[in-house]
């Protein structure tokens, strides 16, 4: 039995056959953080997810403060 894909065929890059999902704006932002914090495409986190979970994962949030240097005129 073959395996259900839903979504259109991606057409970007030889060989890149994976569907495109429609995911919520919540879930996107969720997924964008996600990989800045982690140095991983968007993709690379969304294959991940589907593929195996977090079975081997887990999501933590991290504050990071910075300073900044304010030049008065």
């Amino acid at each position: 039995m073959s395996k259900q894909r839903y979504g259109r065929p991606s057409t970007g890059q030889k060989g890149n056959n994976r569907p495109t999902v429609v995911i919520s704006r919540e879930s996107y932002d969720e997924v964008d953080s996600l990989s800045i914090g982690t140095g991983m495409s968007r993709s690379a986190i969304i294959d991940y997810f589907i593929s195996e979970g977090l079975k081997r994962a887990r999501i933590e949030e991290v504050v990071i403060k910075t300073k900044r240097l304010v030049l008065e005129d």
